[in-house]
């Protein structure tokens, strides 16, 4: 154990640059997770028919049992708030709008998206590398 901590004091020099490393690898797991989530959109865009009505978003209200759903508190309750109001959000921007509109959204988001997941994939590499 003692040499395991002789060894970190080499790294002292260089945590700022392993943090901003890790936190490039965290994002890019992030957009990852975000840009597999974003096919199933794209795909009910290119494959609905025109005539056929939208079907609307599930809400979070109670459950079929009638019980309502347990809510986290504190700082995962906040999070999770935050989460649902993004997606929210999201899905307003995509389902009020006509079928190519919405097509041209999702495929703008994915490009934007992959540009910041092979940003962050770049940049973790370079300083995992120069650490």
């Amino acid at each position: 154990m003692r040499d395991f901590l002789r060894l970190l004091t080499f790294l002292r020099p260089y945590r700022a640059r392993l943090a901003m490393g890790i936190a490039c690898m965290v994002l890019y797991a992030l957009t990852n997770t975000v840009a597999i989530s974003l096919v199933q959109p794209l795909m009910g865009v290119m494959f609905s028919s025109v005539g056929a009505p939208q079907v609307a978003p599930a809400t979070s209200g109670p459950s079929k049992s009638g019980a309502s759903p347990v809510a986290p508190s504190g700082a995962a309750g906040a999070i999770l708030g935050q989460v649902r109001m993004m997606q929210h959000d999201f899905e307003q921007a995509l389902l009020r709008v006509p079928p190519l509109k919405r097509f041209e959204r999702v495929s703008l988001a994915i490009l934007v998206l992959f540009l910041f997941k092979n940003l962050a994939d770049y940049a973790a590499s370079f300083l995992s590398v120069s650490v």
